[in-house]
């Protein structure tokens, strides 16, 4: 059975402290071999959690987990749940250059070449000094 980790931010035991930087992470079961089905469940899961406990200190709701999680993804060549996690970080965070430039990295290692290089140009809208982004998006444009 495959396992599916989420960030420390999305514990199993509320009312435990975690901070944005705890390497402690939580694995969710993937009920199928379906290669995005735990990714889904994560993206429930995290909504869930959030909507219980926004207003809390227990779990992390800030990119940064979200933004490590999708570059581990990518590194382990999960572009599906990488993406998943991307869309969900741009939604939650529409003012993040990072989490727009790693939506443009997980739908280029899908092949989305168009949809990533949206996503490198709204990077480089919120975060014109992202050399990443504009390397990405010039090797697209040529």
């Amino acid at each position: 059975q495959h396992r599916f980790q989420l960030p420390g931010c999305l514990a199993d035991r509320p009312g435990q402290d975690r901070g944005a930087d705890d390497d402690q992470q939580v694995g969710v079961d993937r009920a199928a071999d379906d290669g995005d089905e735990g990714a889904d469940a994560a993206v429930e899961r995290y909504r869930a959690l959030q909507e219980s406990y926004r207003d809390g200190f227990t779990f992390d709701f800030r990119e940064g987990p979200l933004n490590r999680l999708t570059q581990r993804l990518l590194q382990d060549d999960n572009a599906e749940a990488a993406l998943a996690l991307s869309v969900l970080n741009t939604e939650e965070h529409p003012d993040s250059g990072a989490a727009f430039y790693l939506l443009g990295e997980a739908r280029l290692a899908l092949g989305q070449e168009e949809d990533a290089a949206a996503a490198f140009r709204k990077s480089l809208e919120l975060n014109p000094r992202n050399p990443r982004a504009r390397e990405r998006l010039d090797s697209l444009q040529n």
